[in-house]
């Protein structure tokens, strides 16, 4: 399995769990519900960035993040568009959303361990 396919795997099973925390945990509310998936994208963020890190085993000698974060922003377009075609106009709410409770906390937490890992 190549490492980007191992990547939108990943992520596609980080998507499930959202659907599956506003299922089962939908009491709680949007606020609690947000702070869970920014904990468990922080989680994600972390694993990932380890197994990144050991992955490339920090070669070249100055690995260069900027395609980890290039890497979150494609998978972000794609299910952005998808996000756009199934809920329609809710869409831009949703986006916005997910990138405050998903993606950023993901890509920063991934990011800052692989550089501490590869000592950057």
């Amino acid at each position: 399995m190549t490492r980007m396919m191992a990547f939108v795997l990943a992520r596609m099973l980080a998507l499930l769990g959202v659907l599956a925390l506003a299922k089962s945990a939908g009491g709680l509310g949007p606020y609690w519900i947000s702070i869970l998936i920014v904990l468990g994208e922080v989680a994600l963020g972390f694993v990932w960035g380890r197994a990144e890190s050991q992955i490339a085993m920090c070669k070249p000698k100055f690995p260069d993040t900027r395609r980890l974060w290039l890497r979150m922003v494609c998978l972000g377009l794609v299910e952005s568009l998808a996000a756009v075609e199934v809920v329609g106009k809710y869409a831009p709410v949703l986006i916005i959303w997910r990138i405050v409770t998903a993606y950023i906390p993901f890509a920063l937490t991934e990011i800052a361990t692989f550089k501490k890992a590869c000592k950057i």
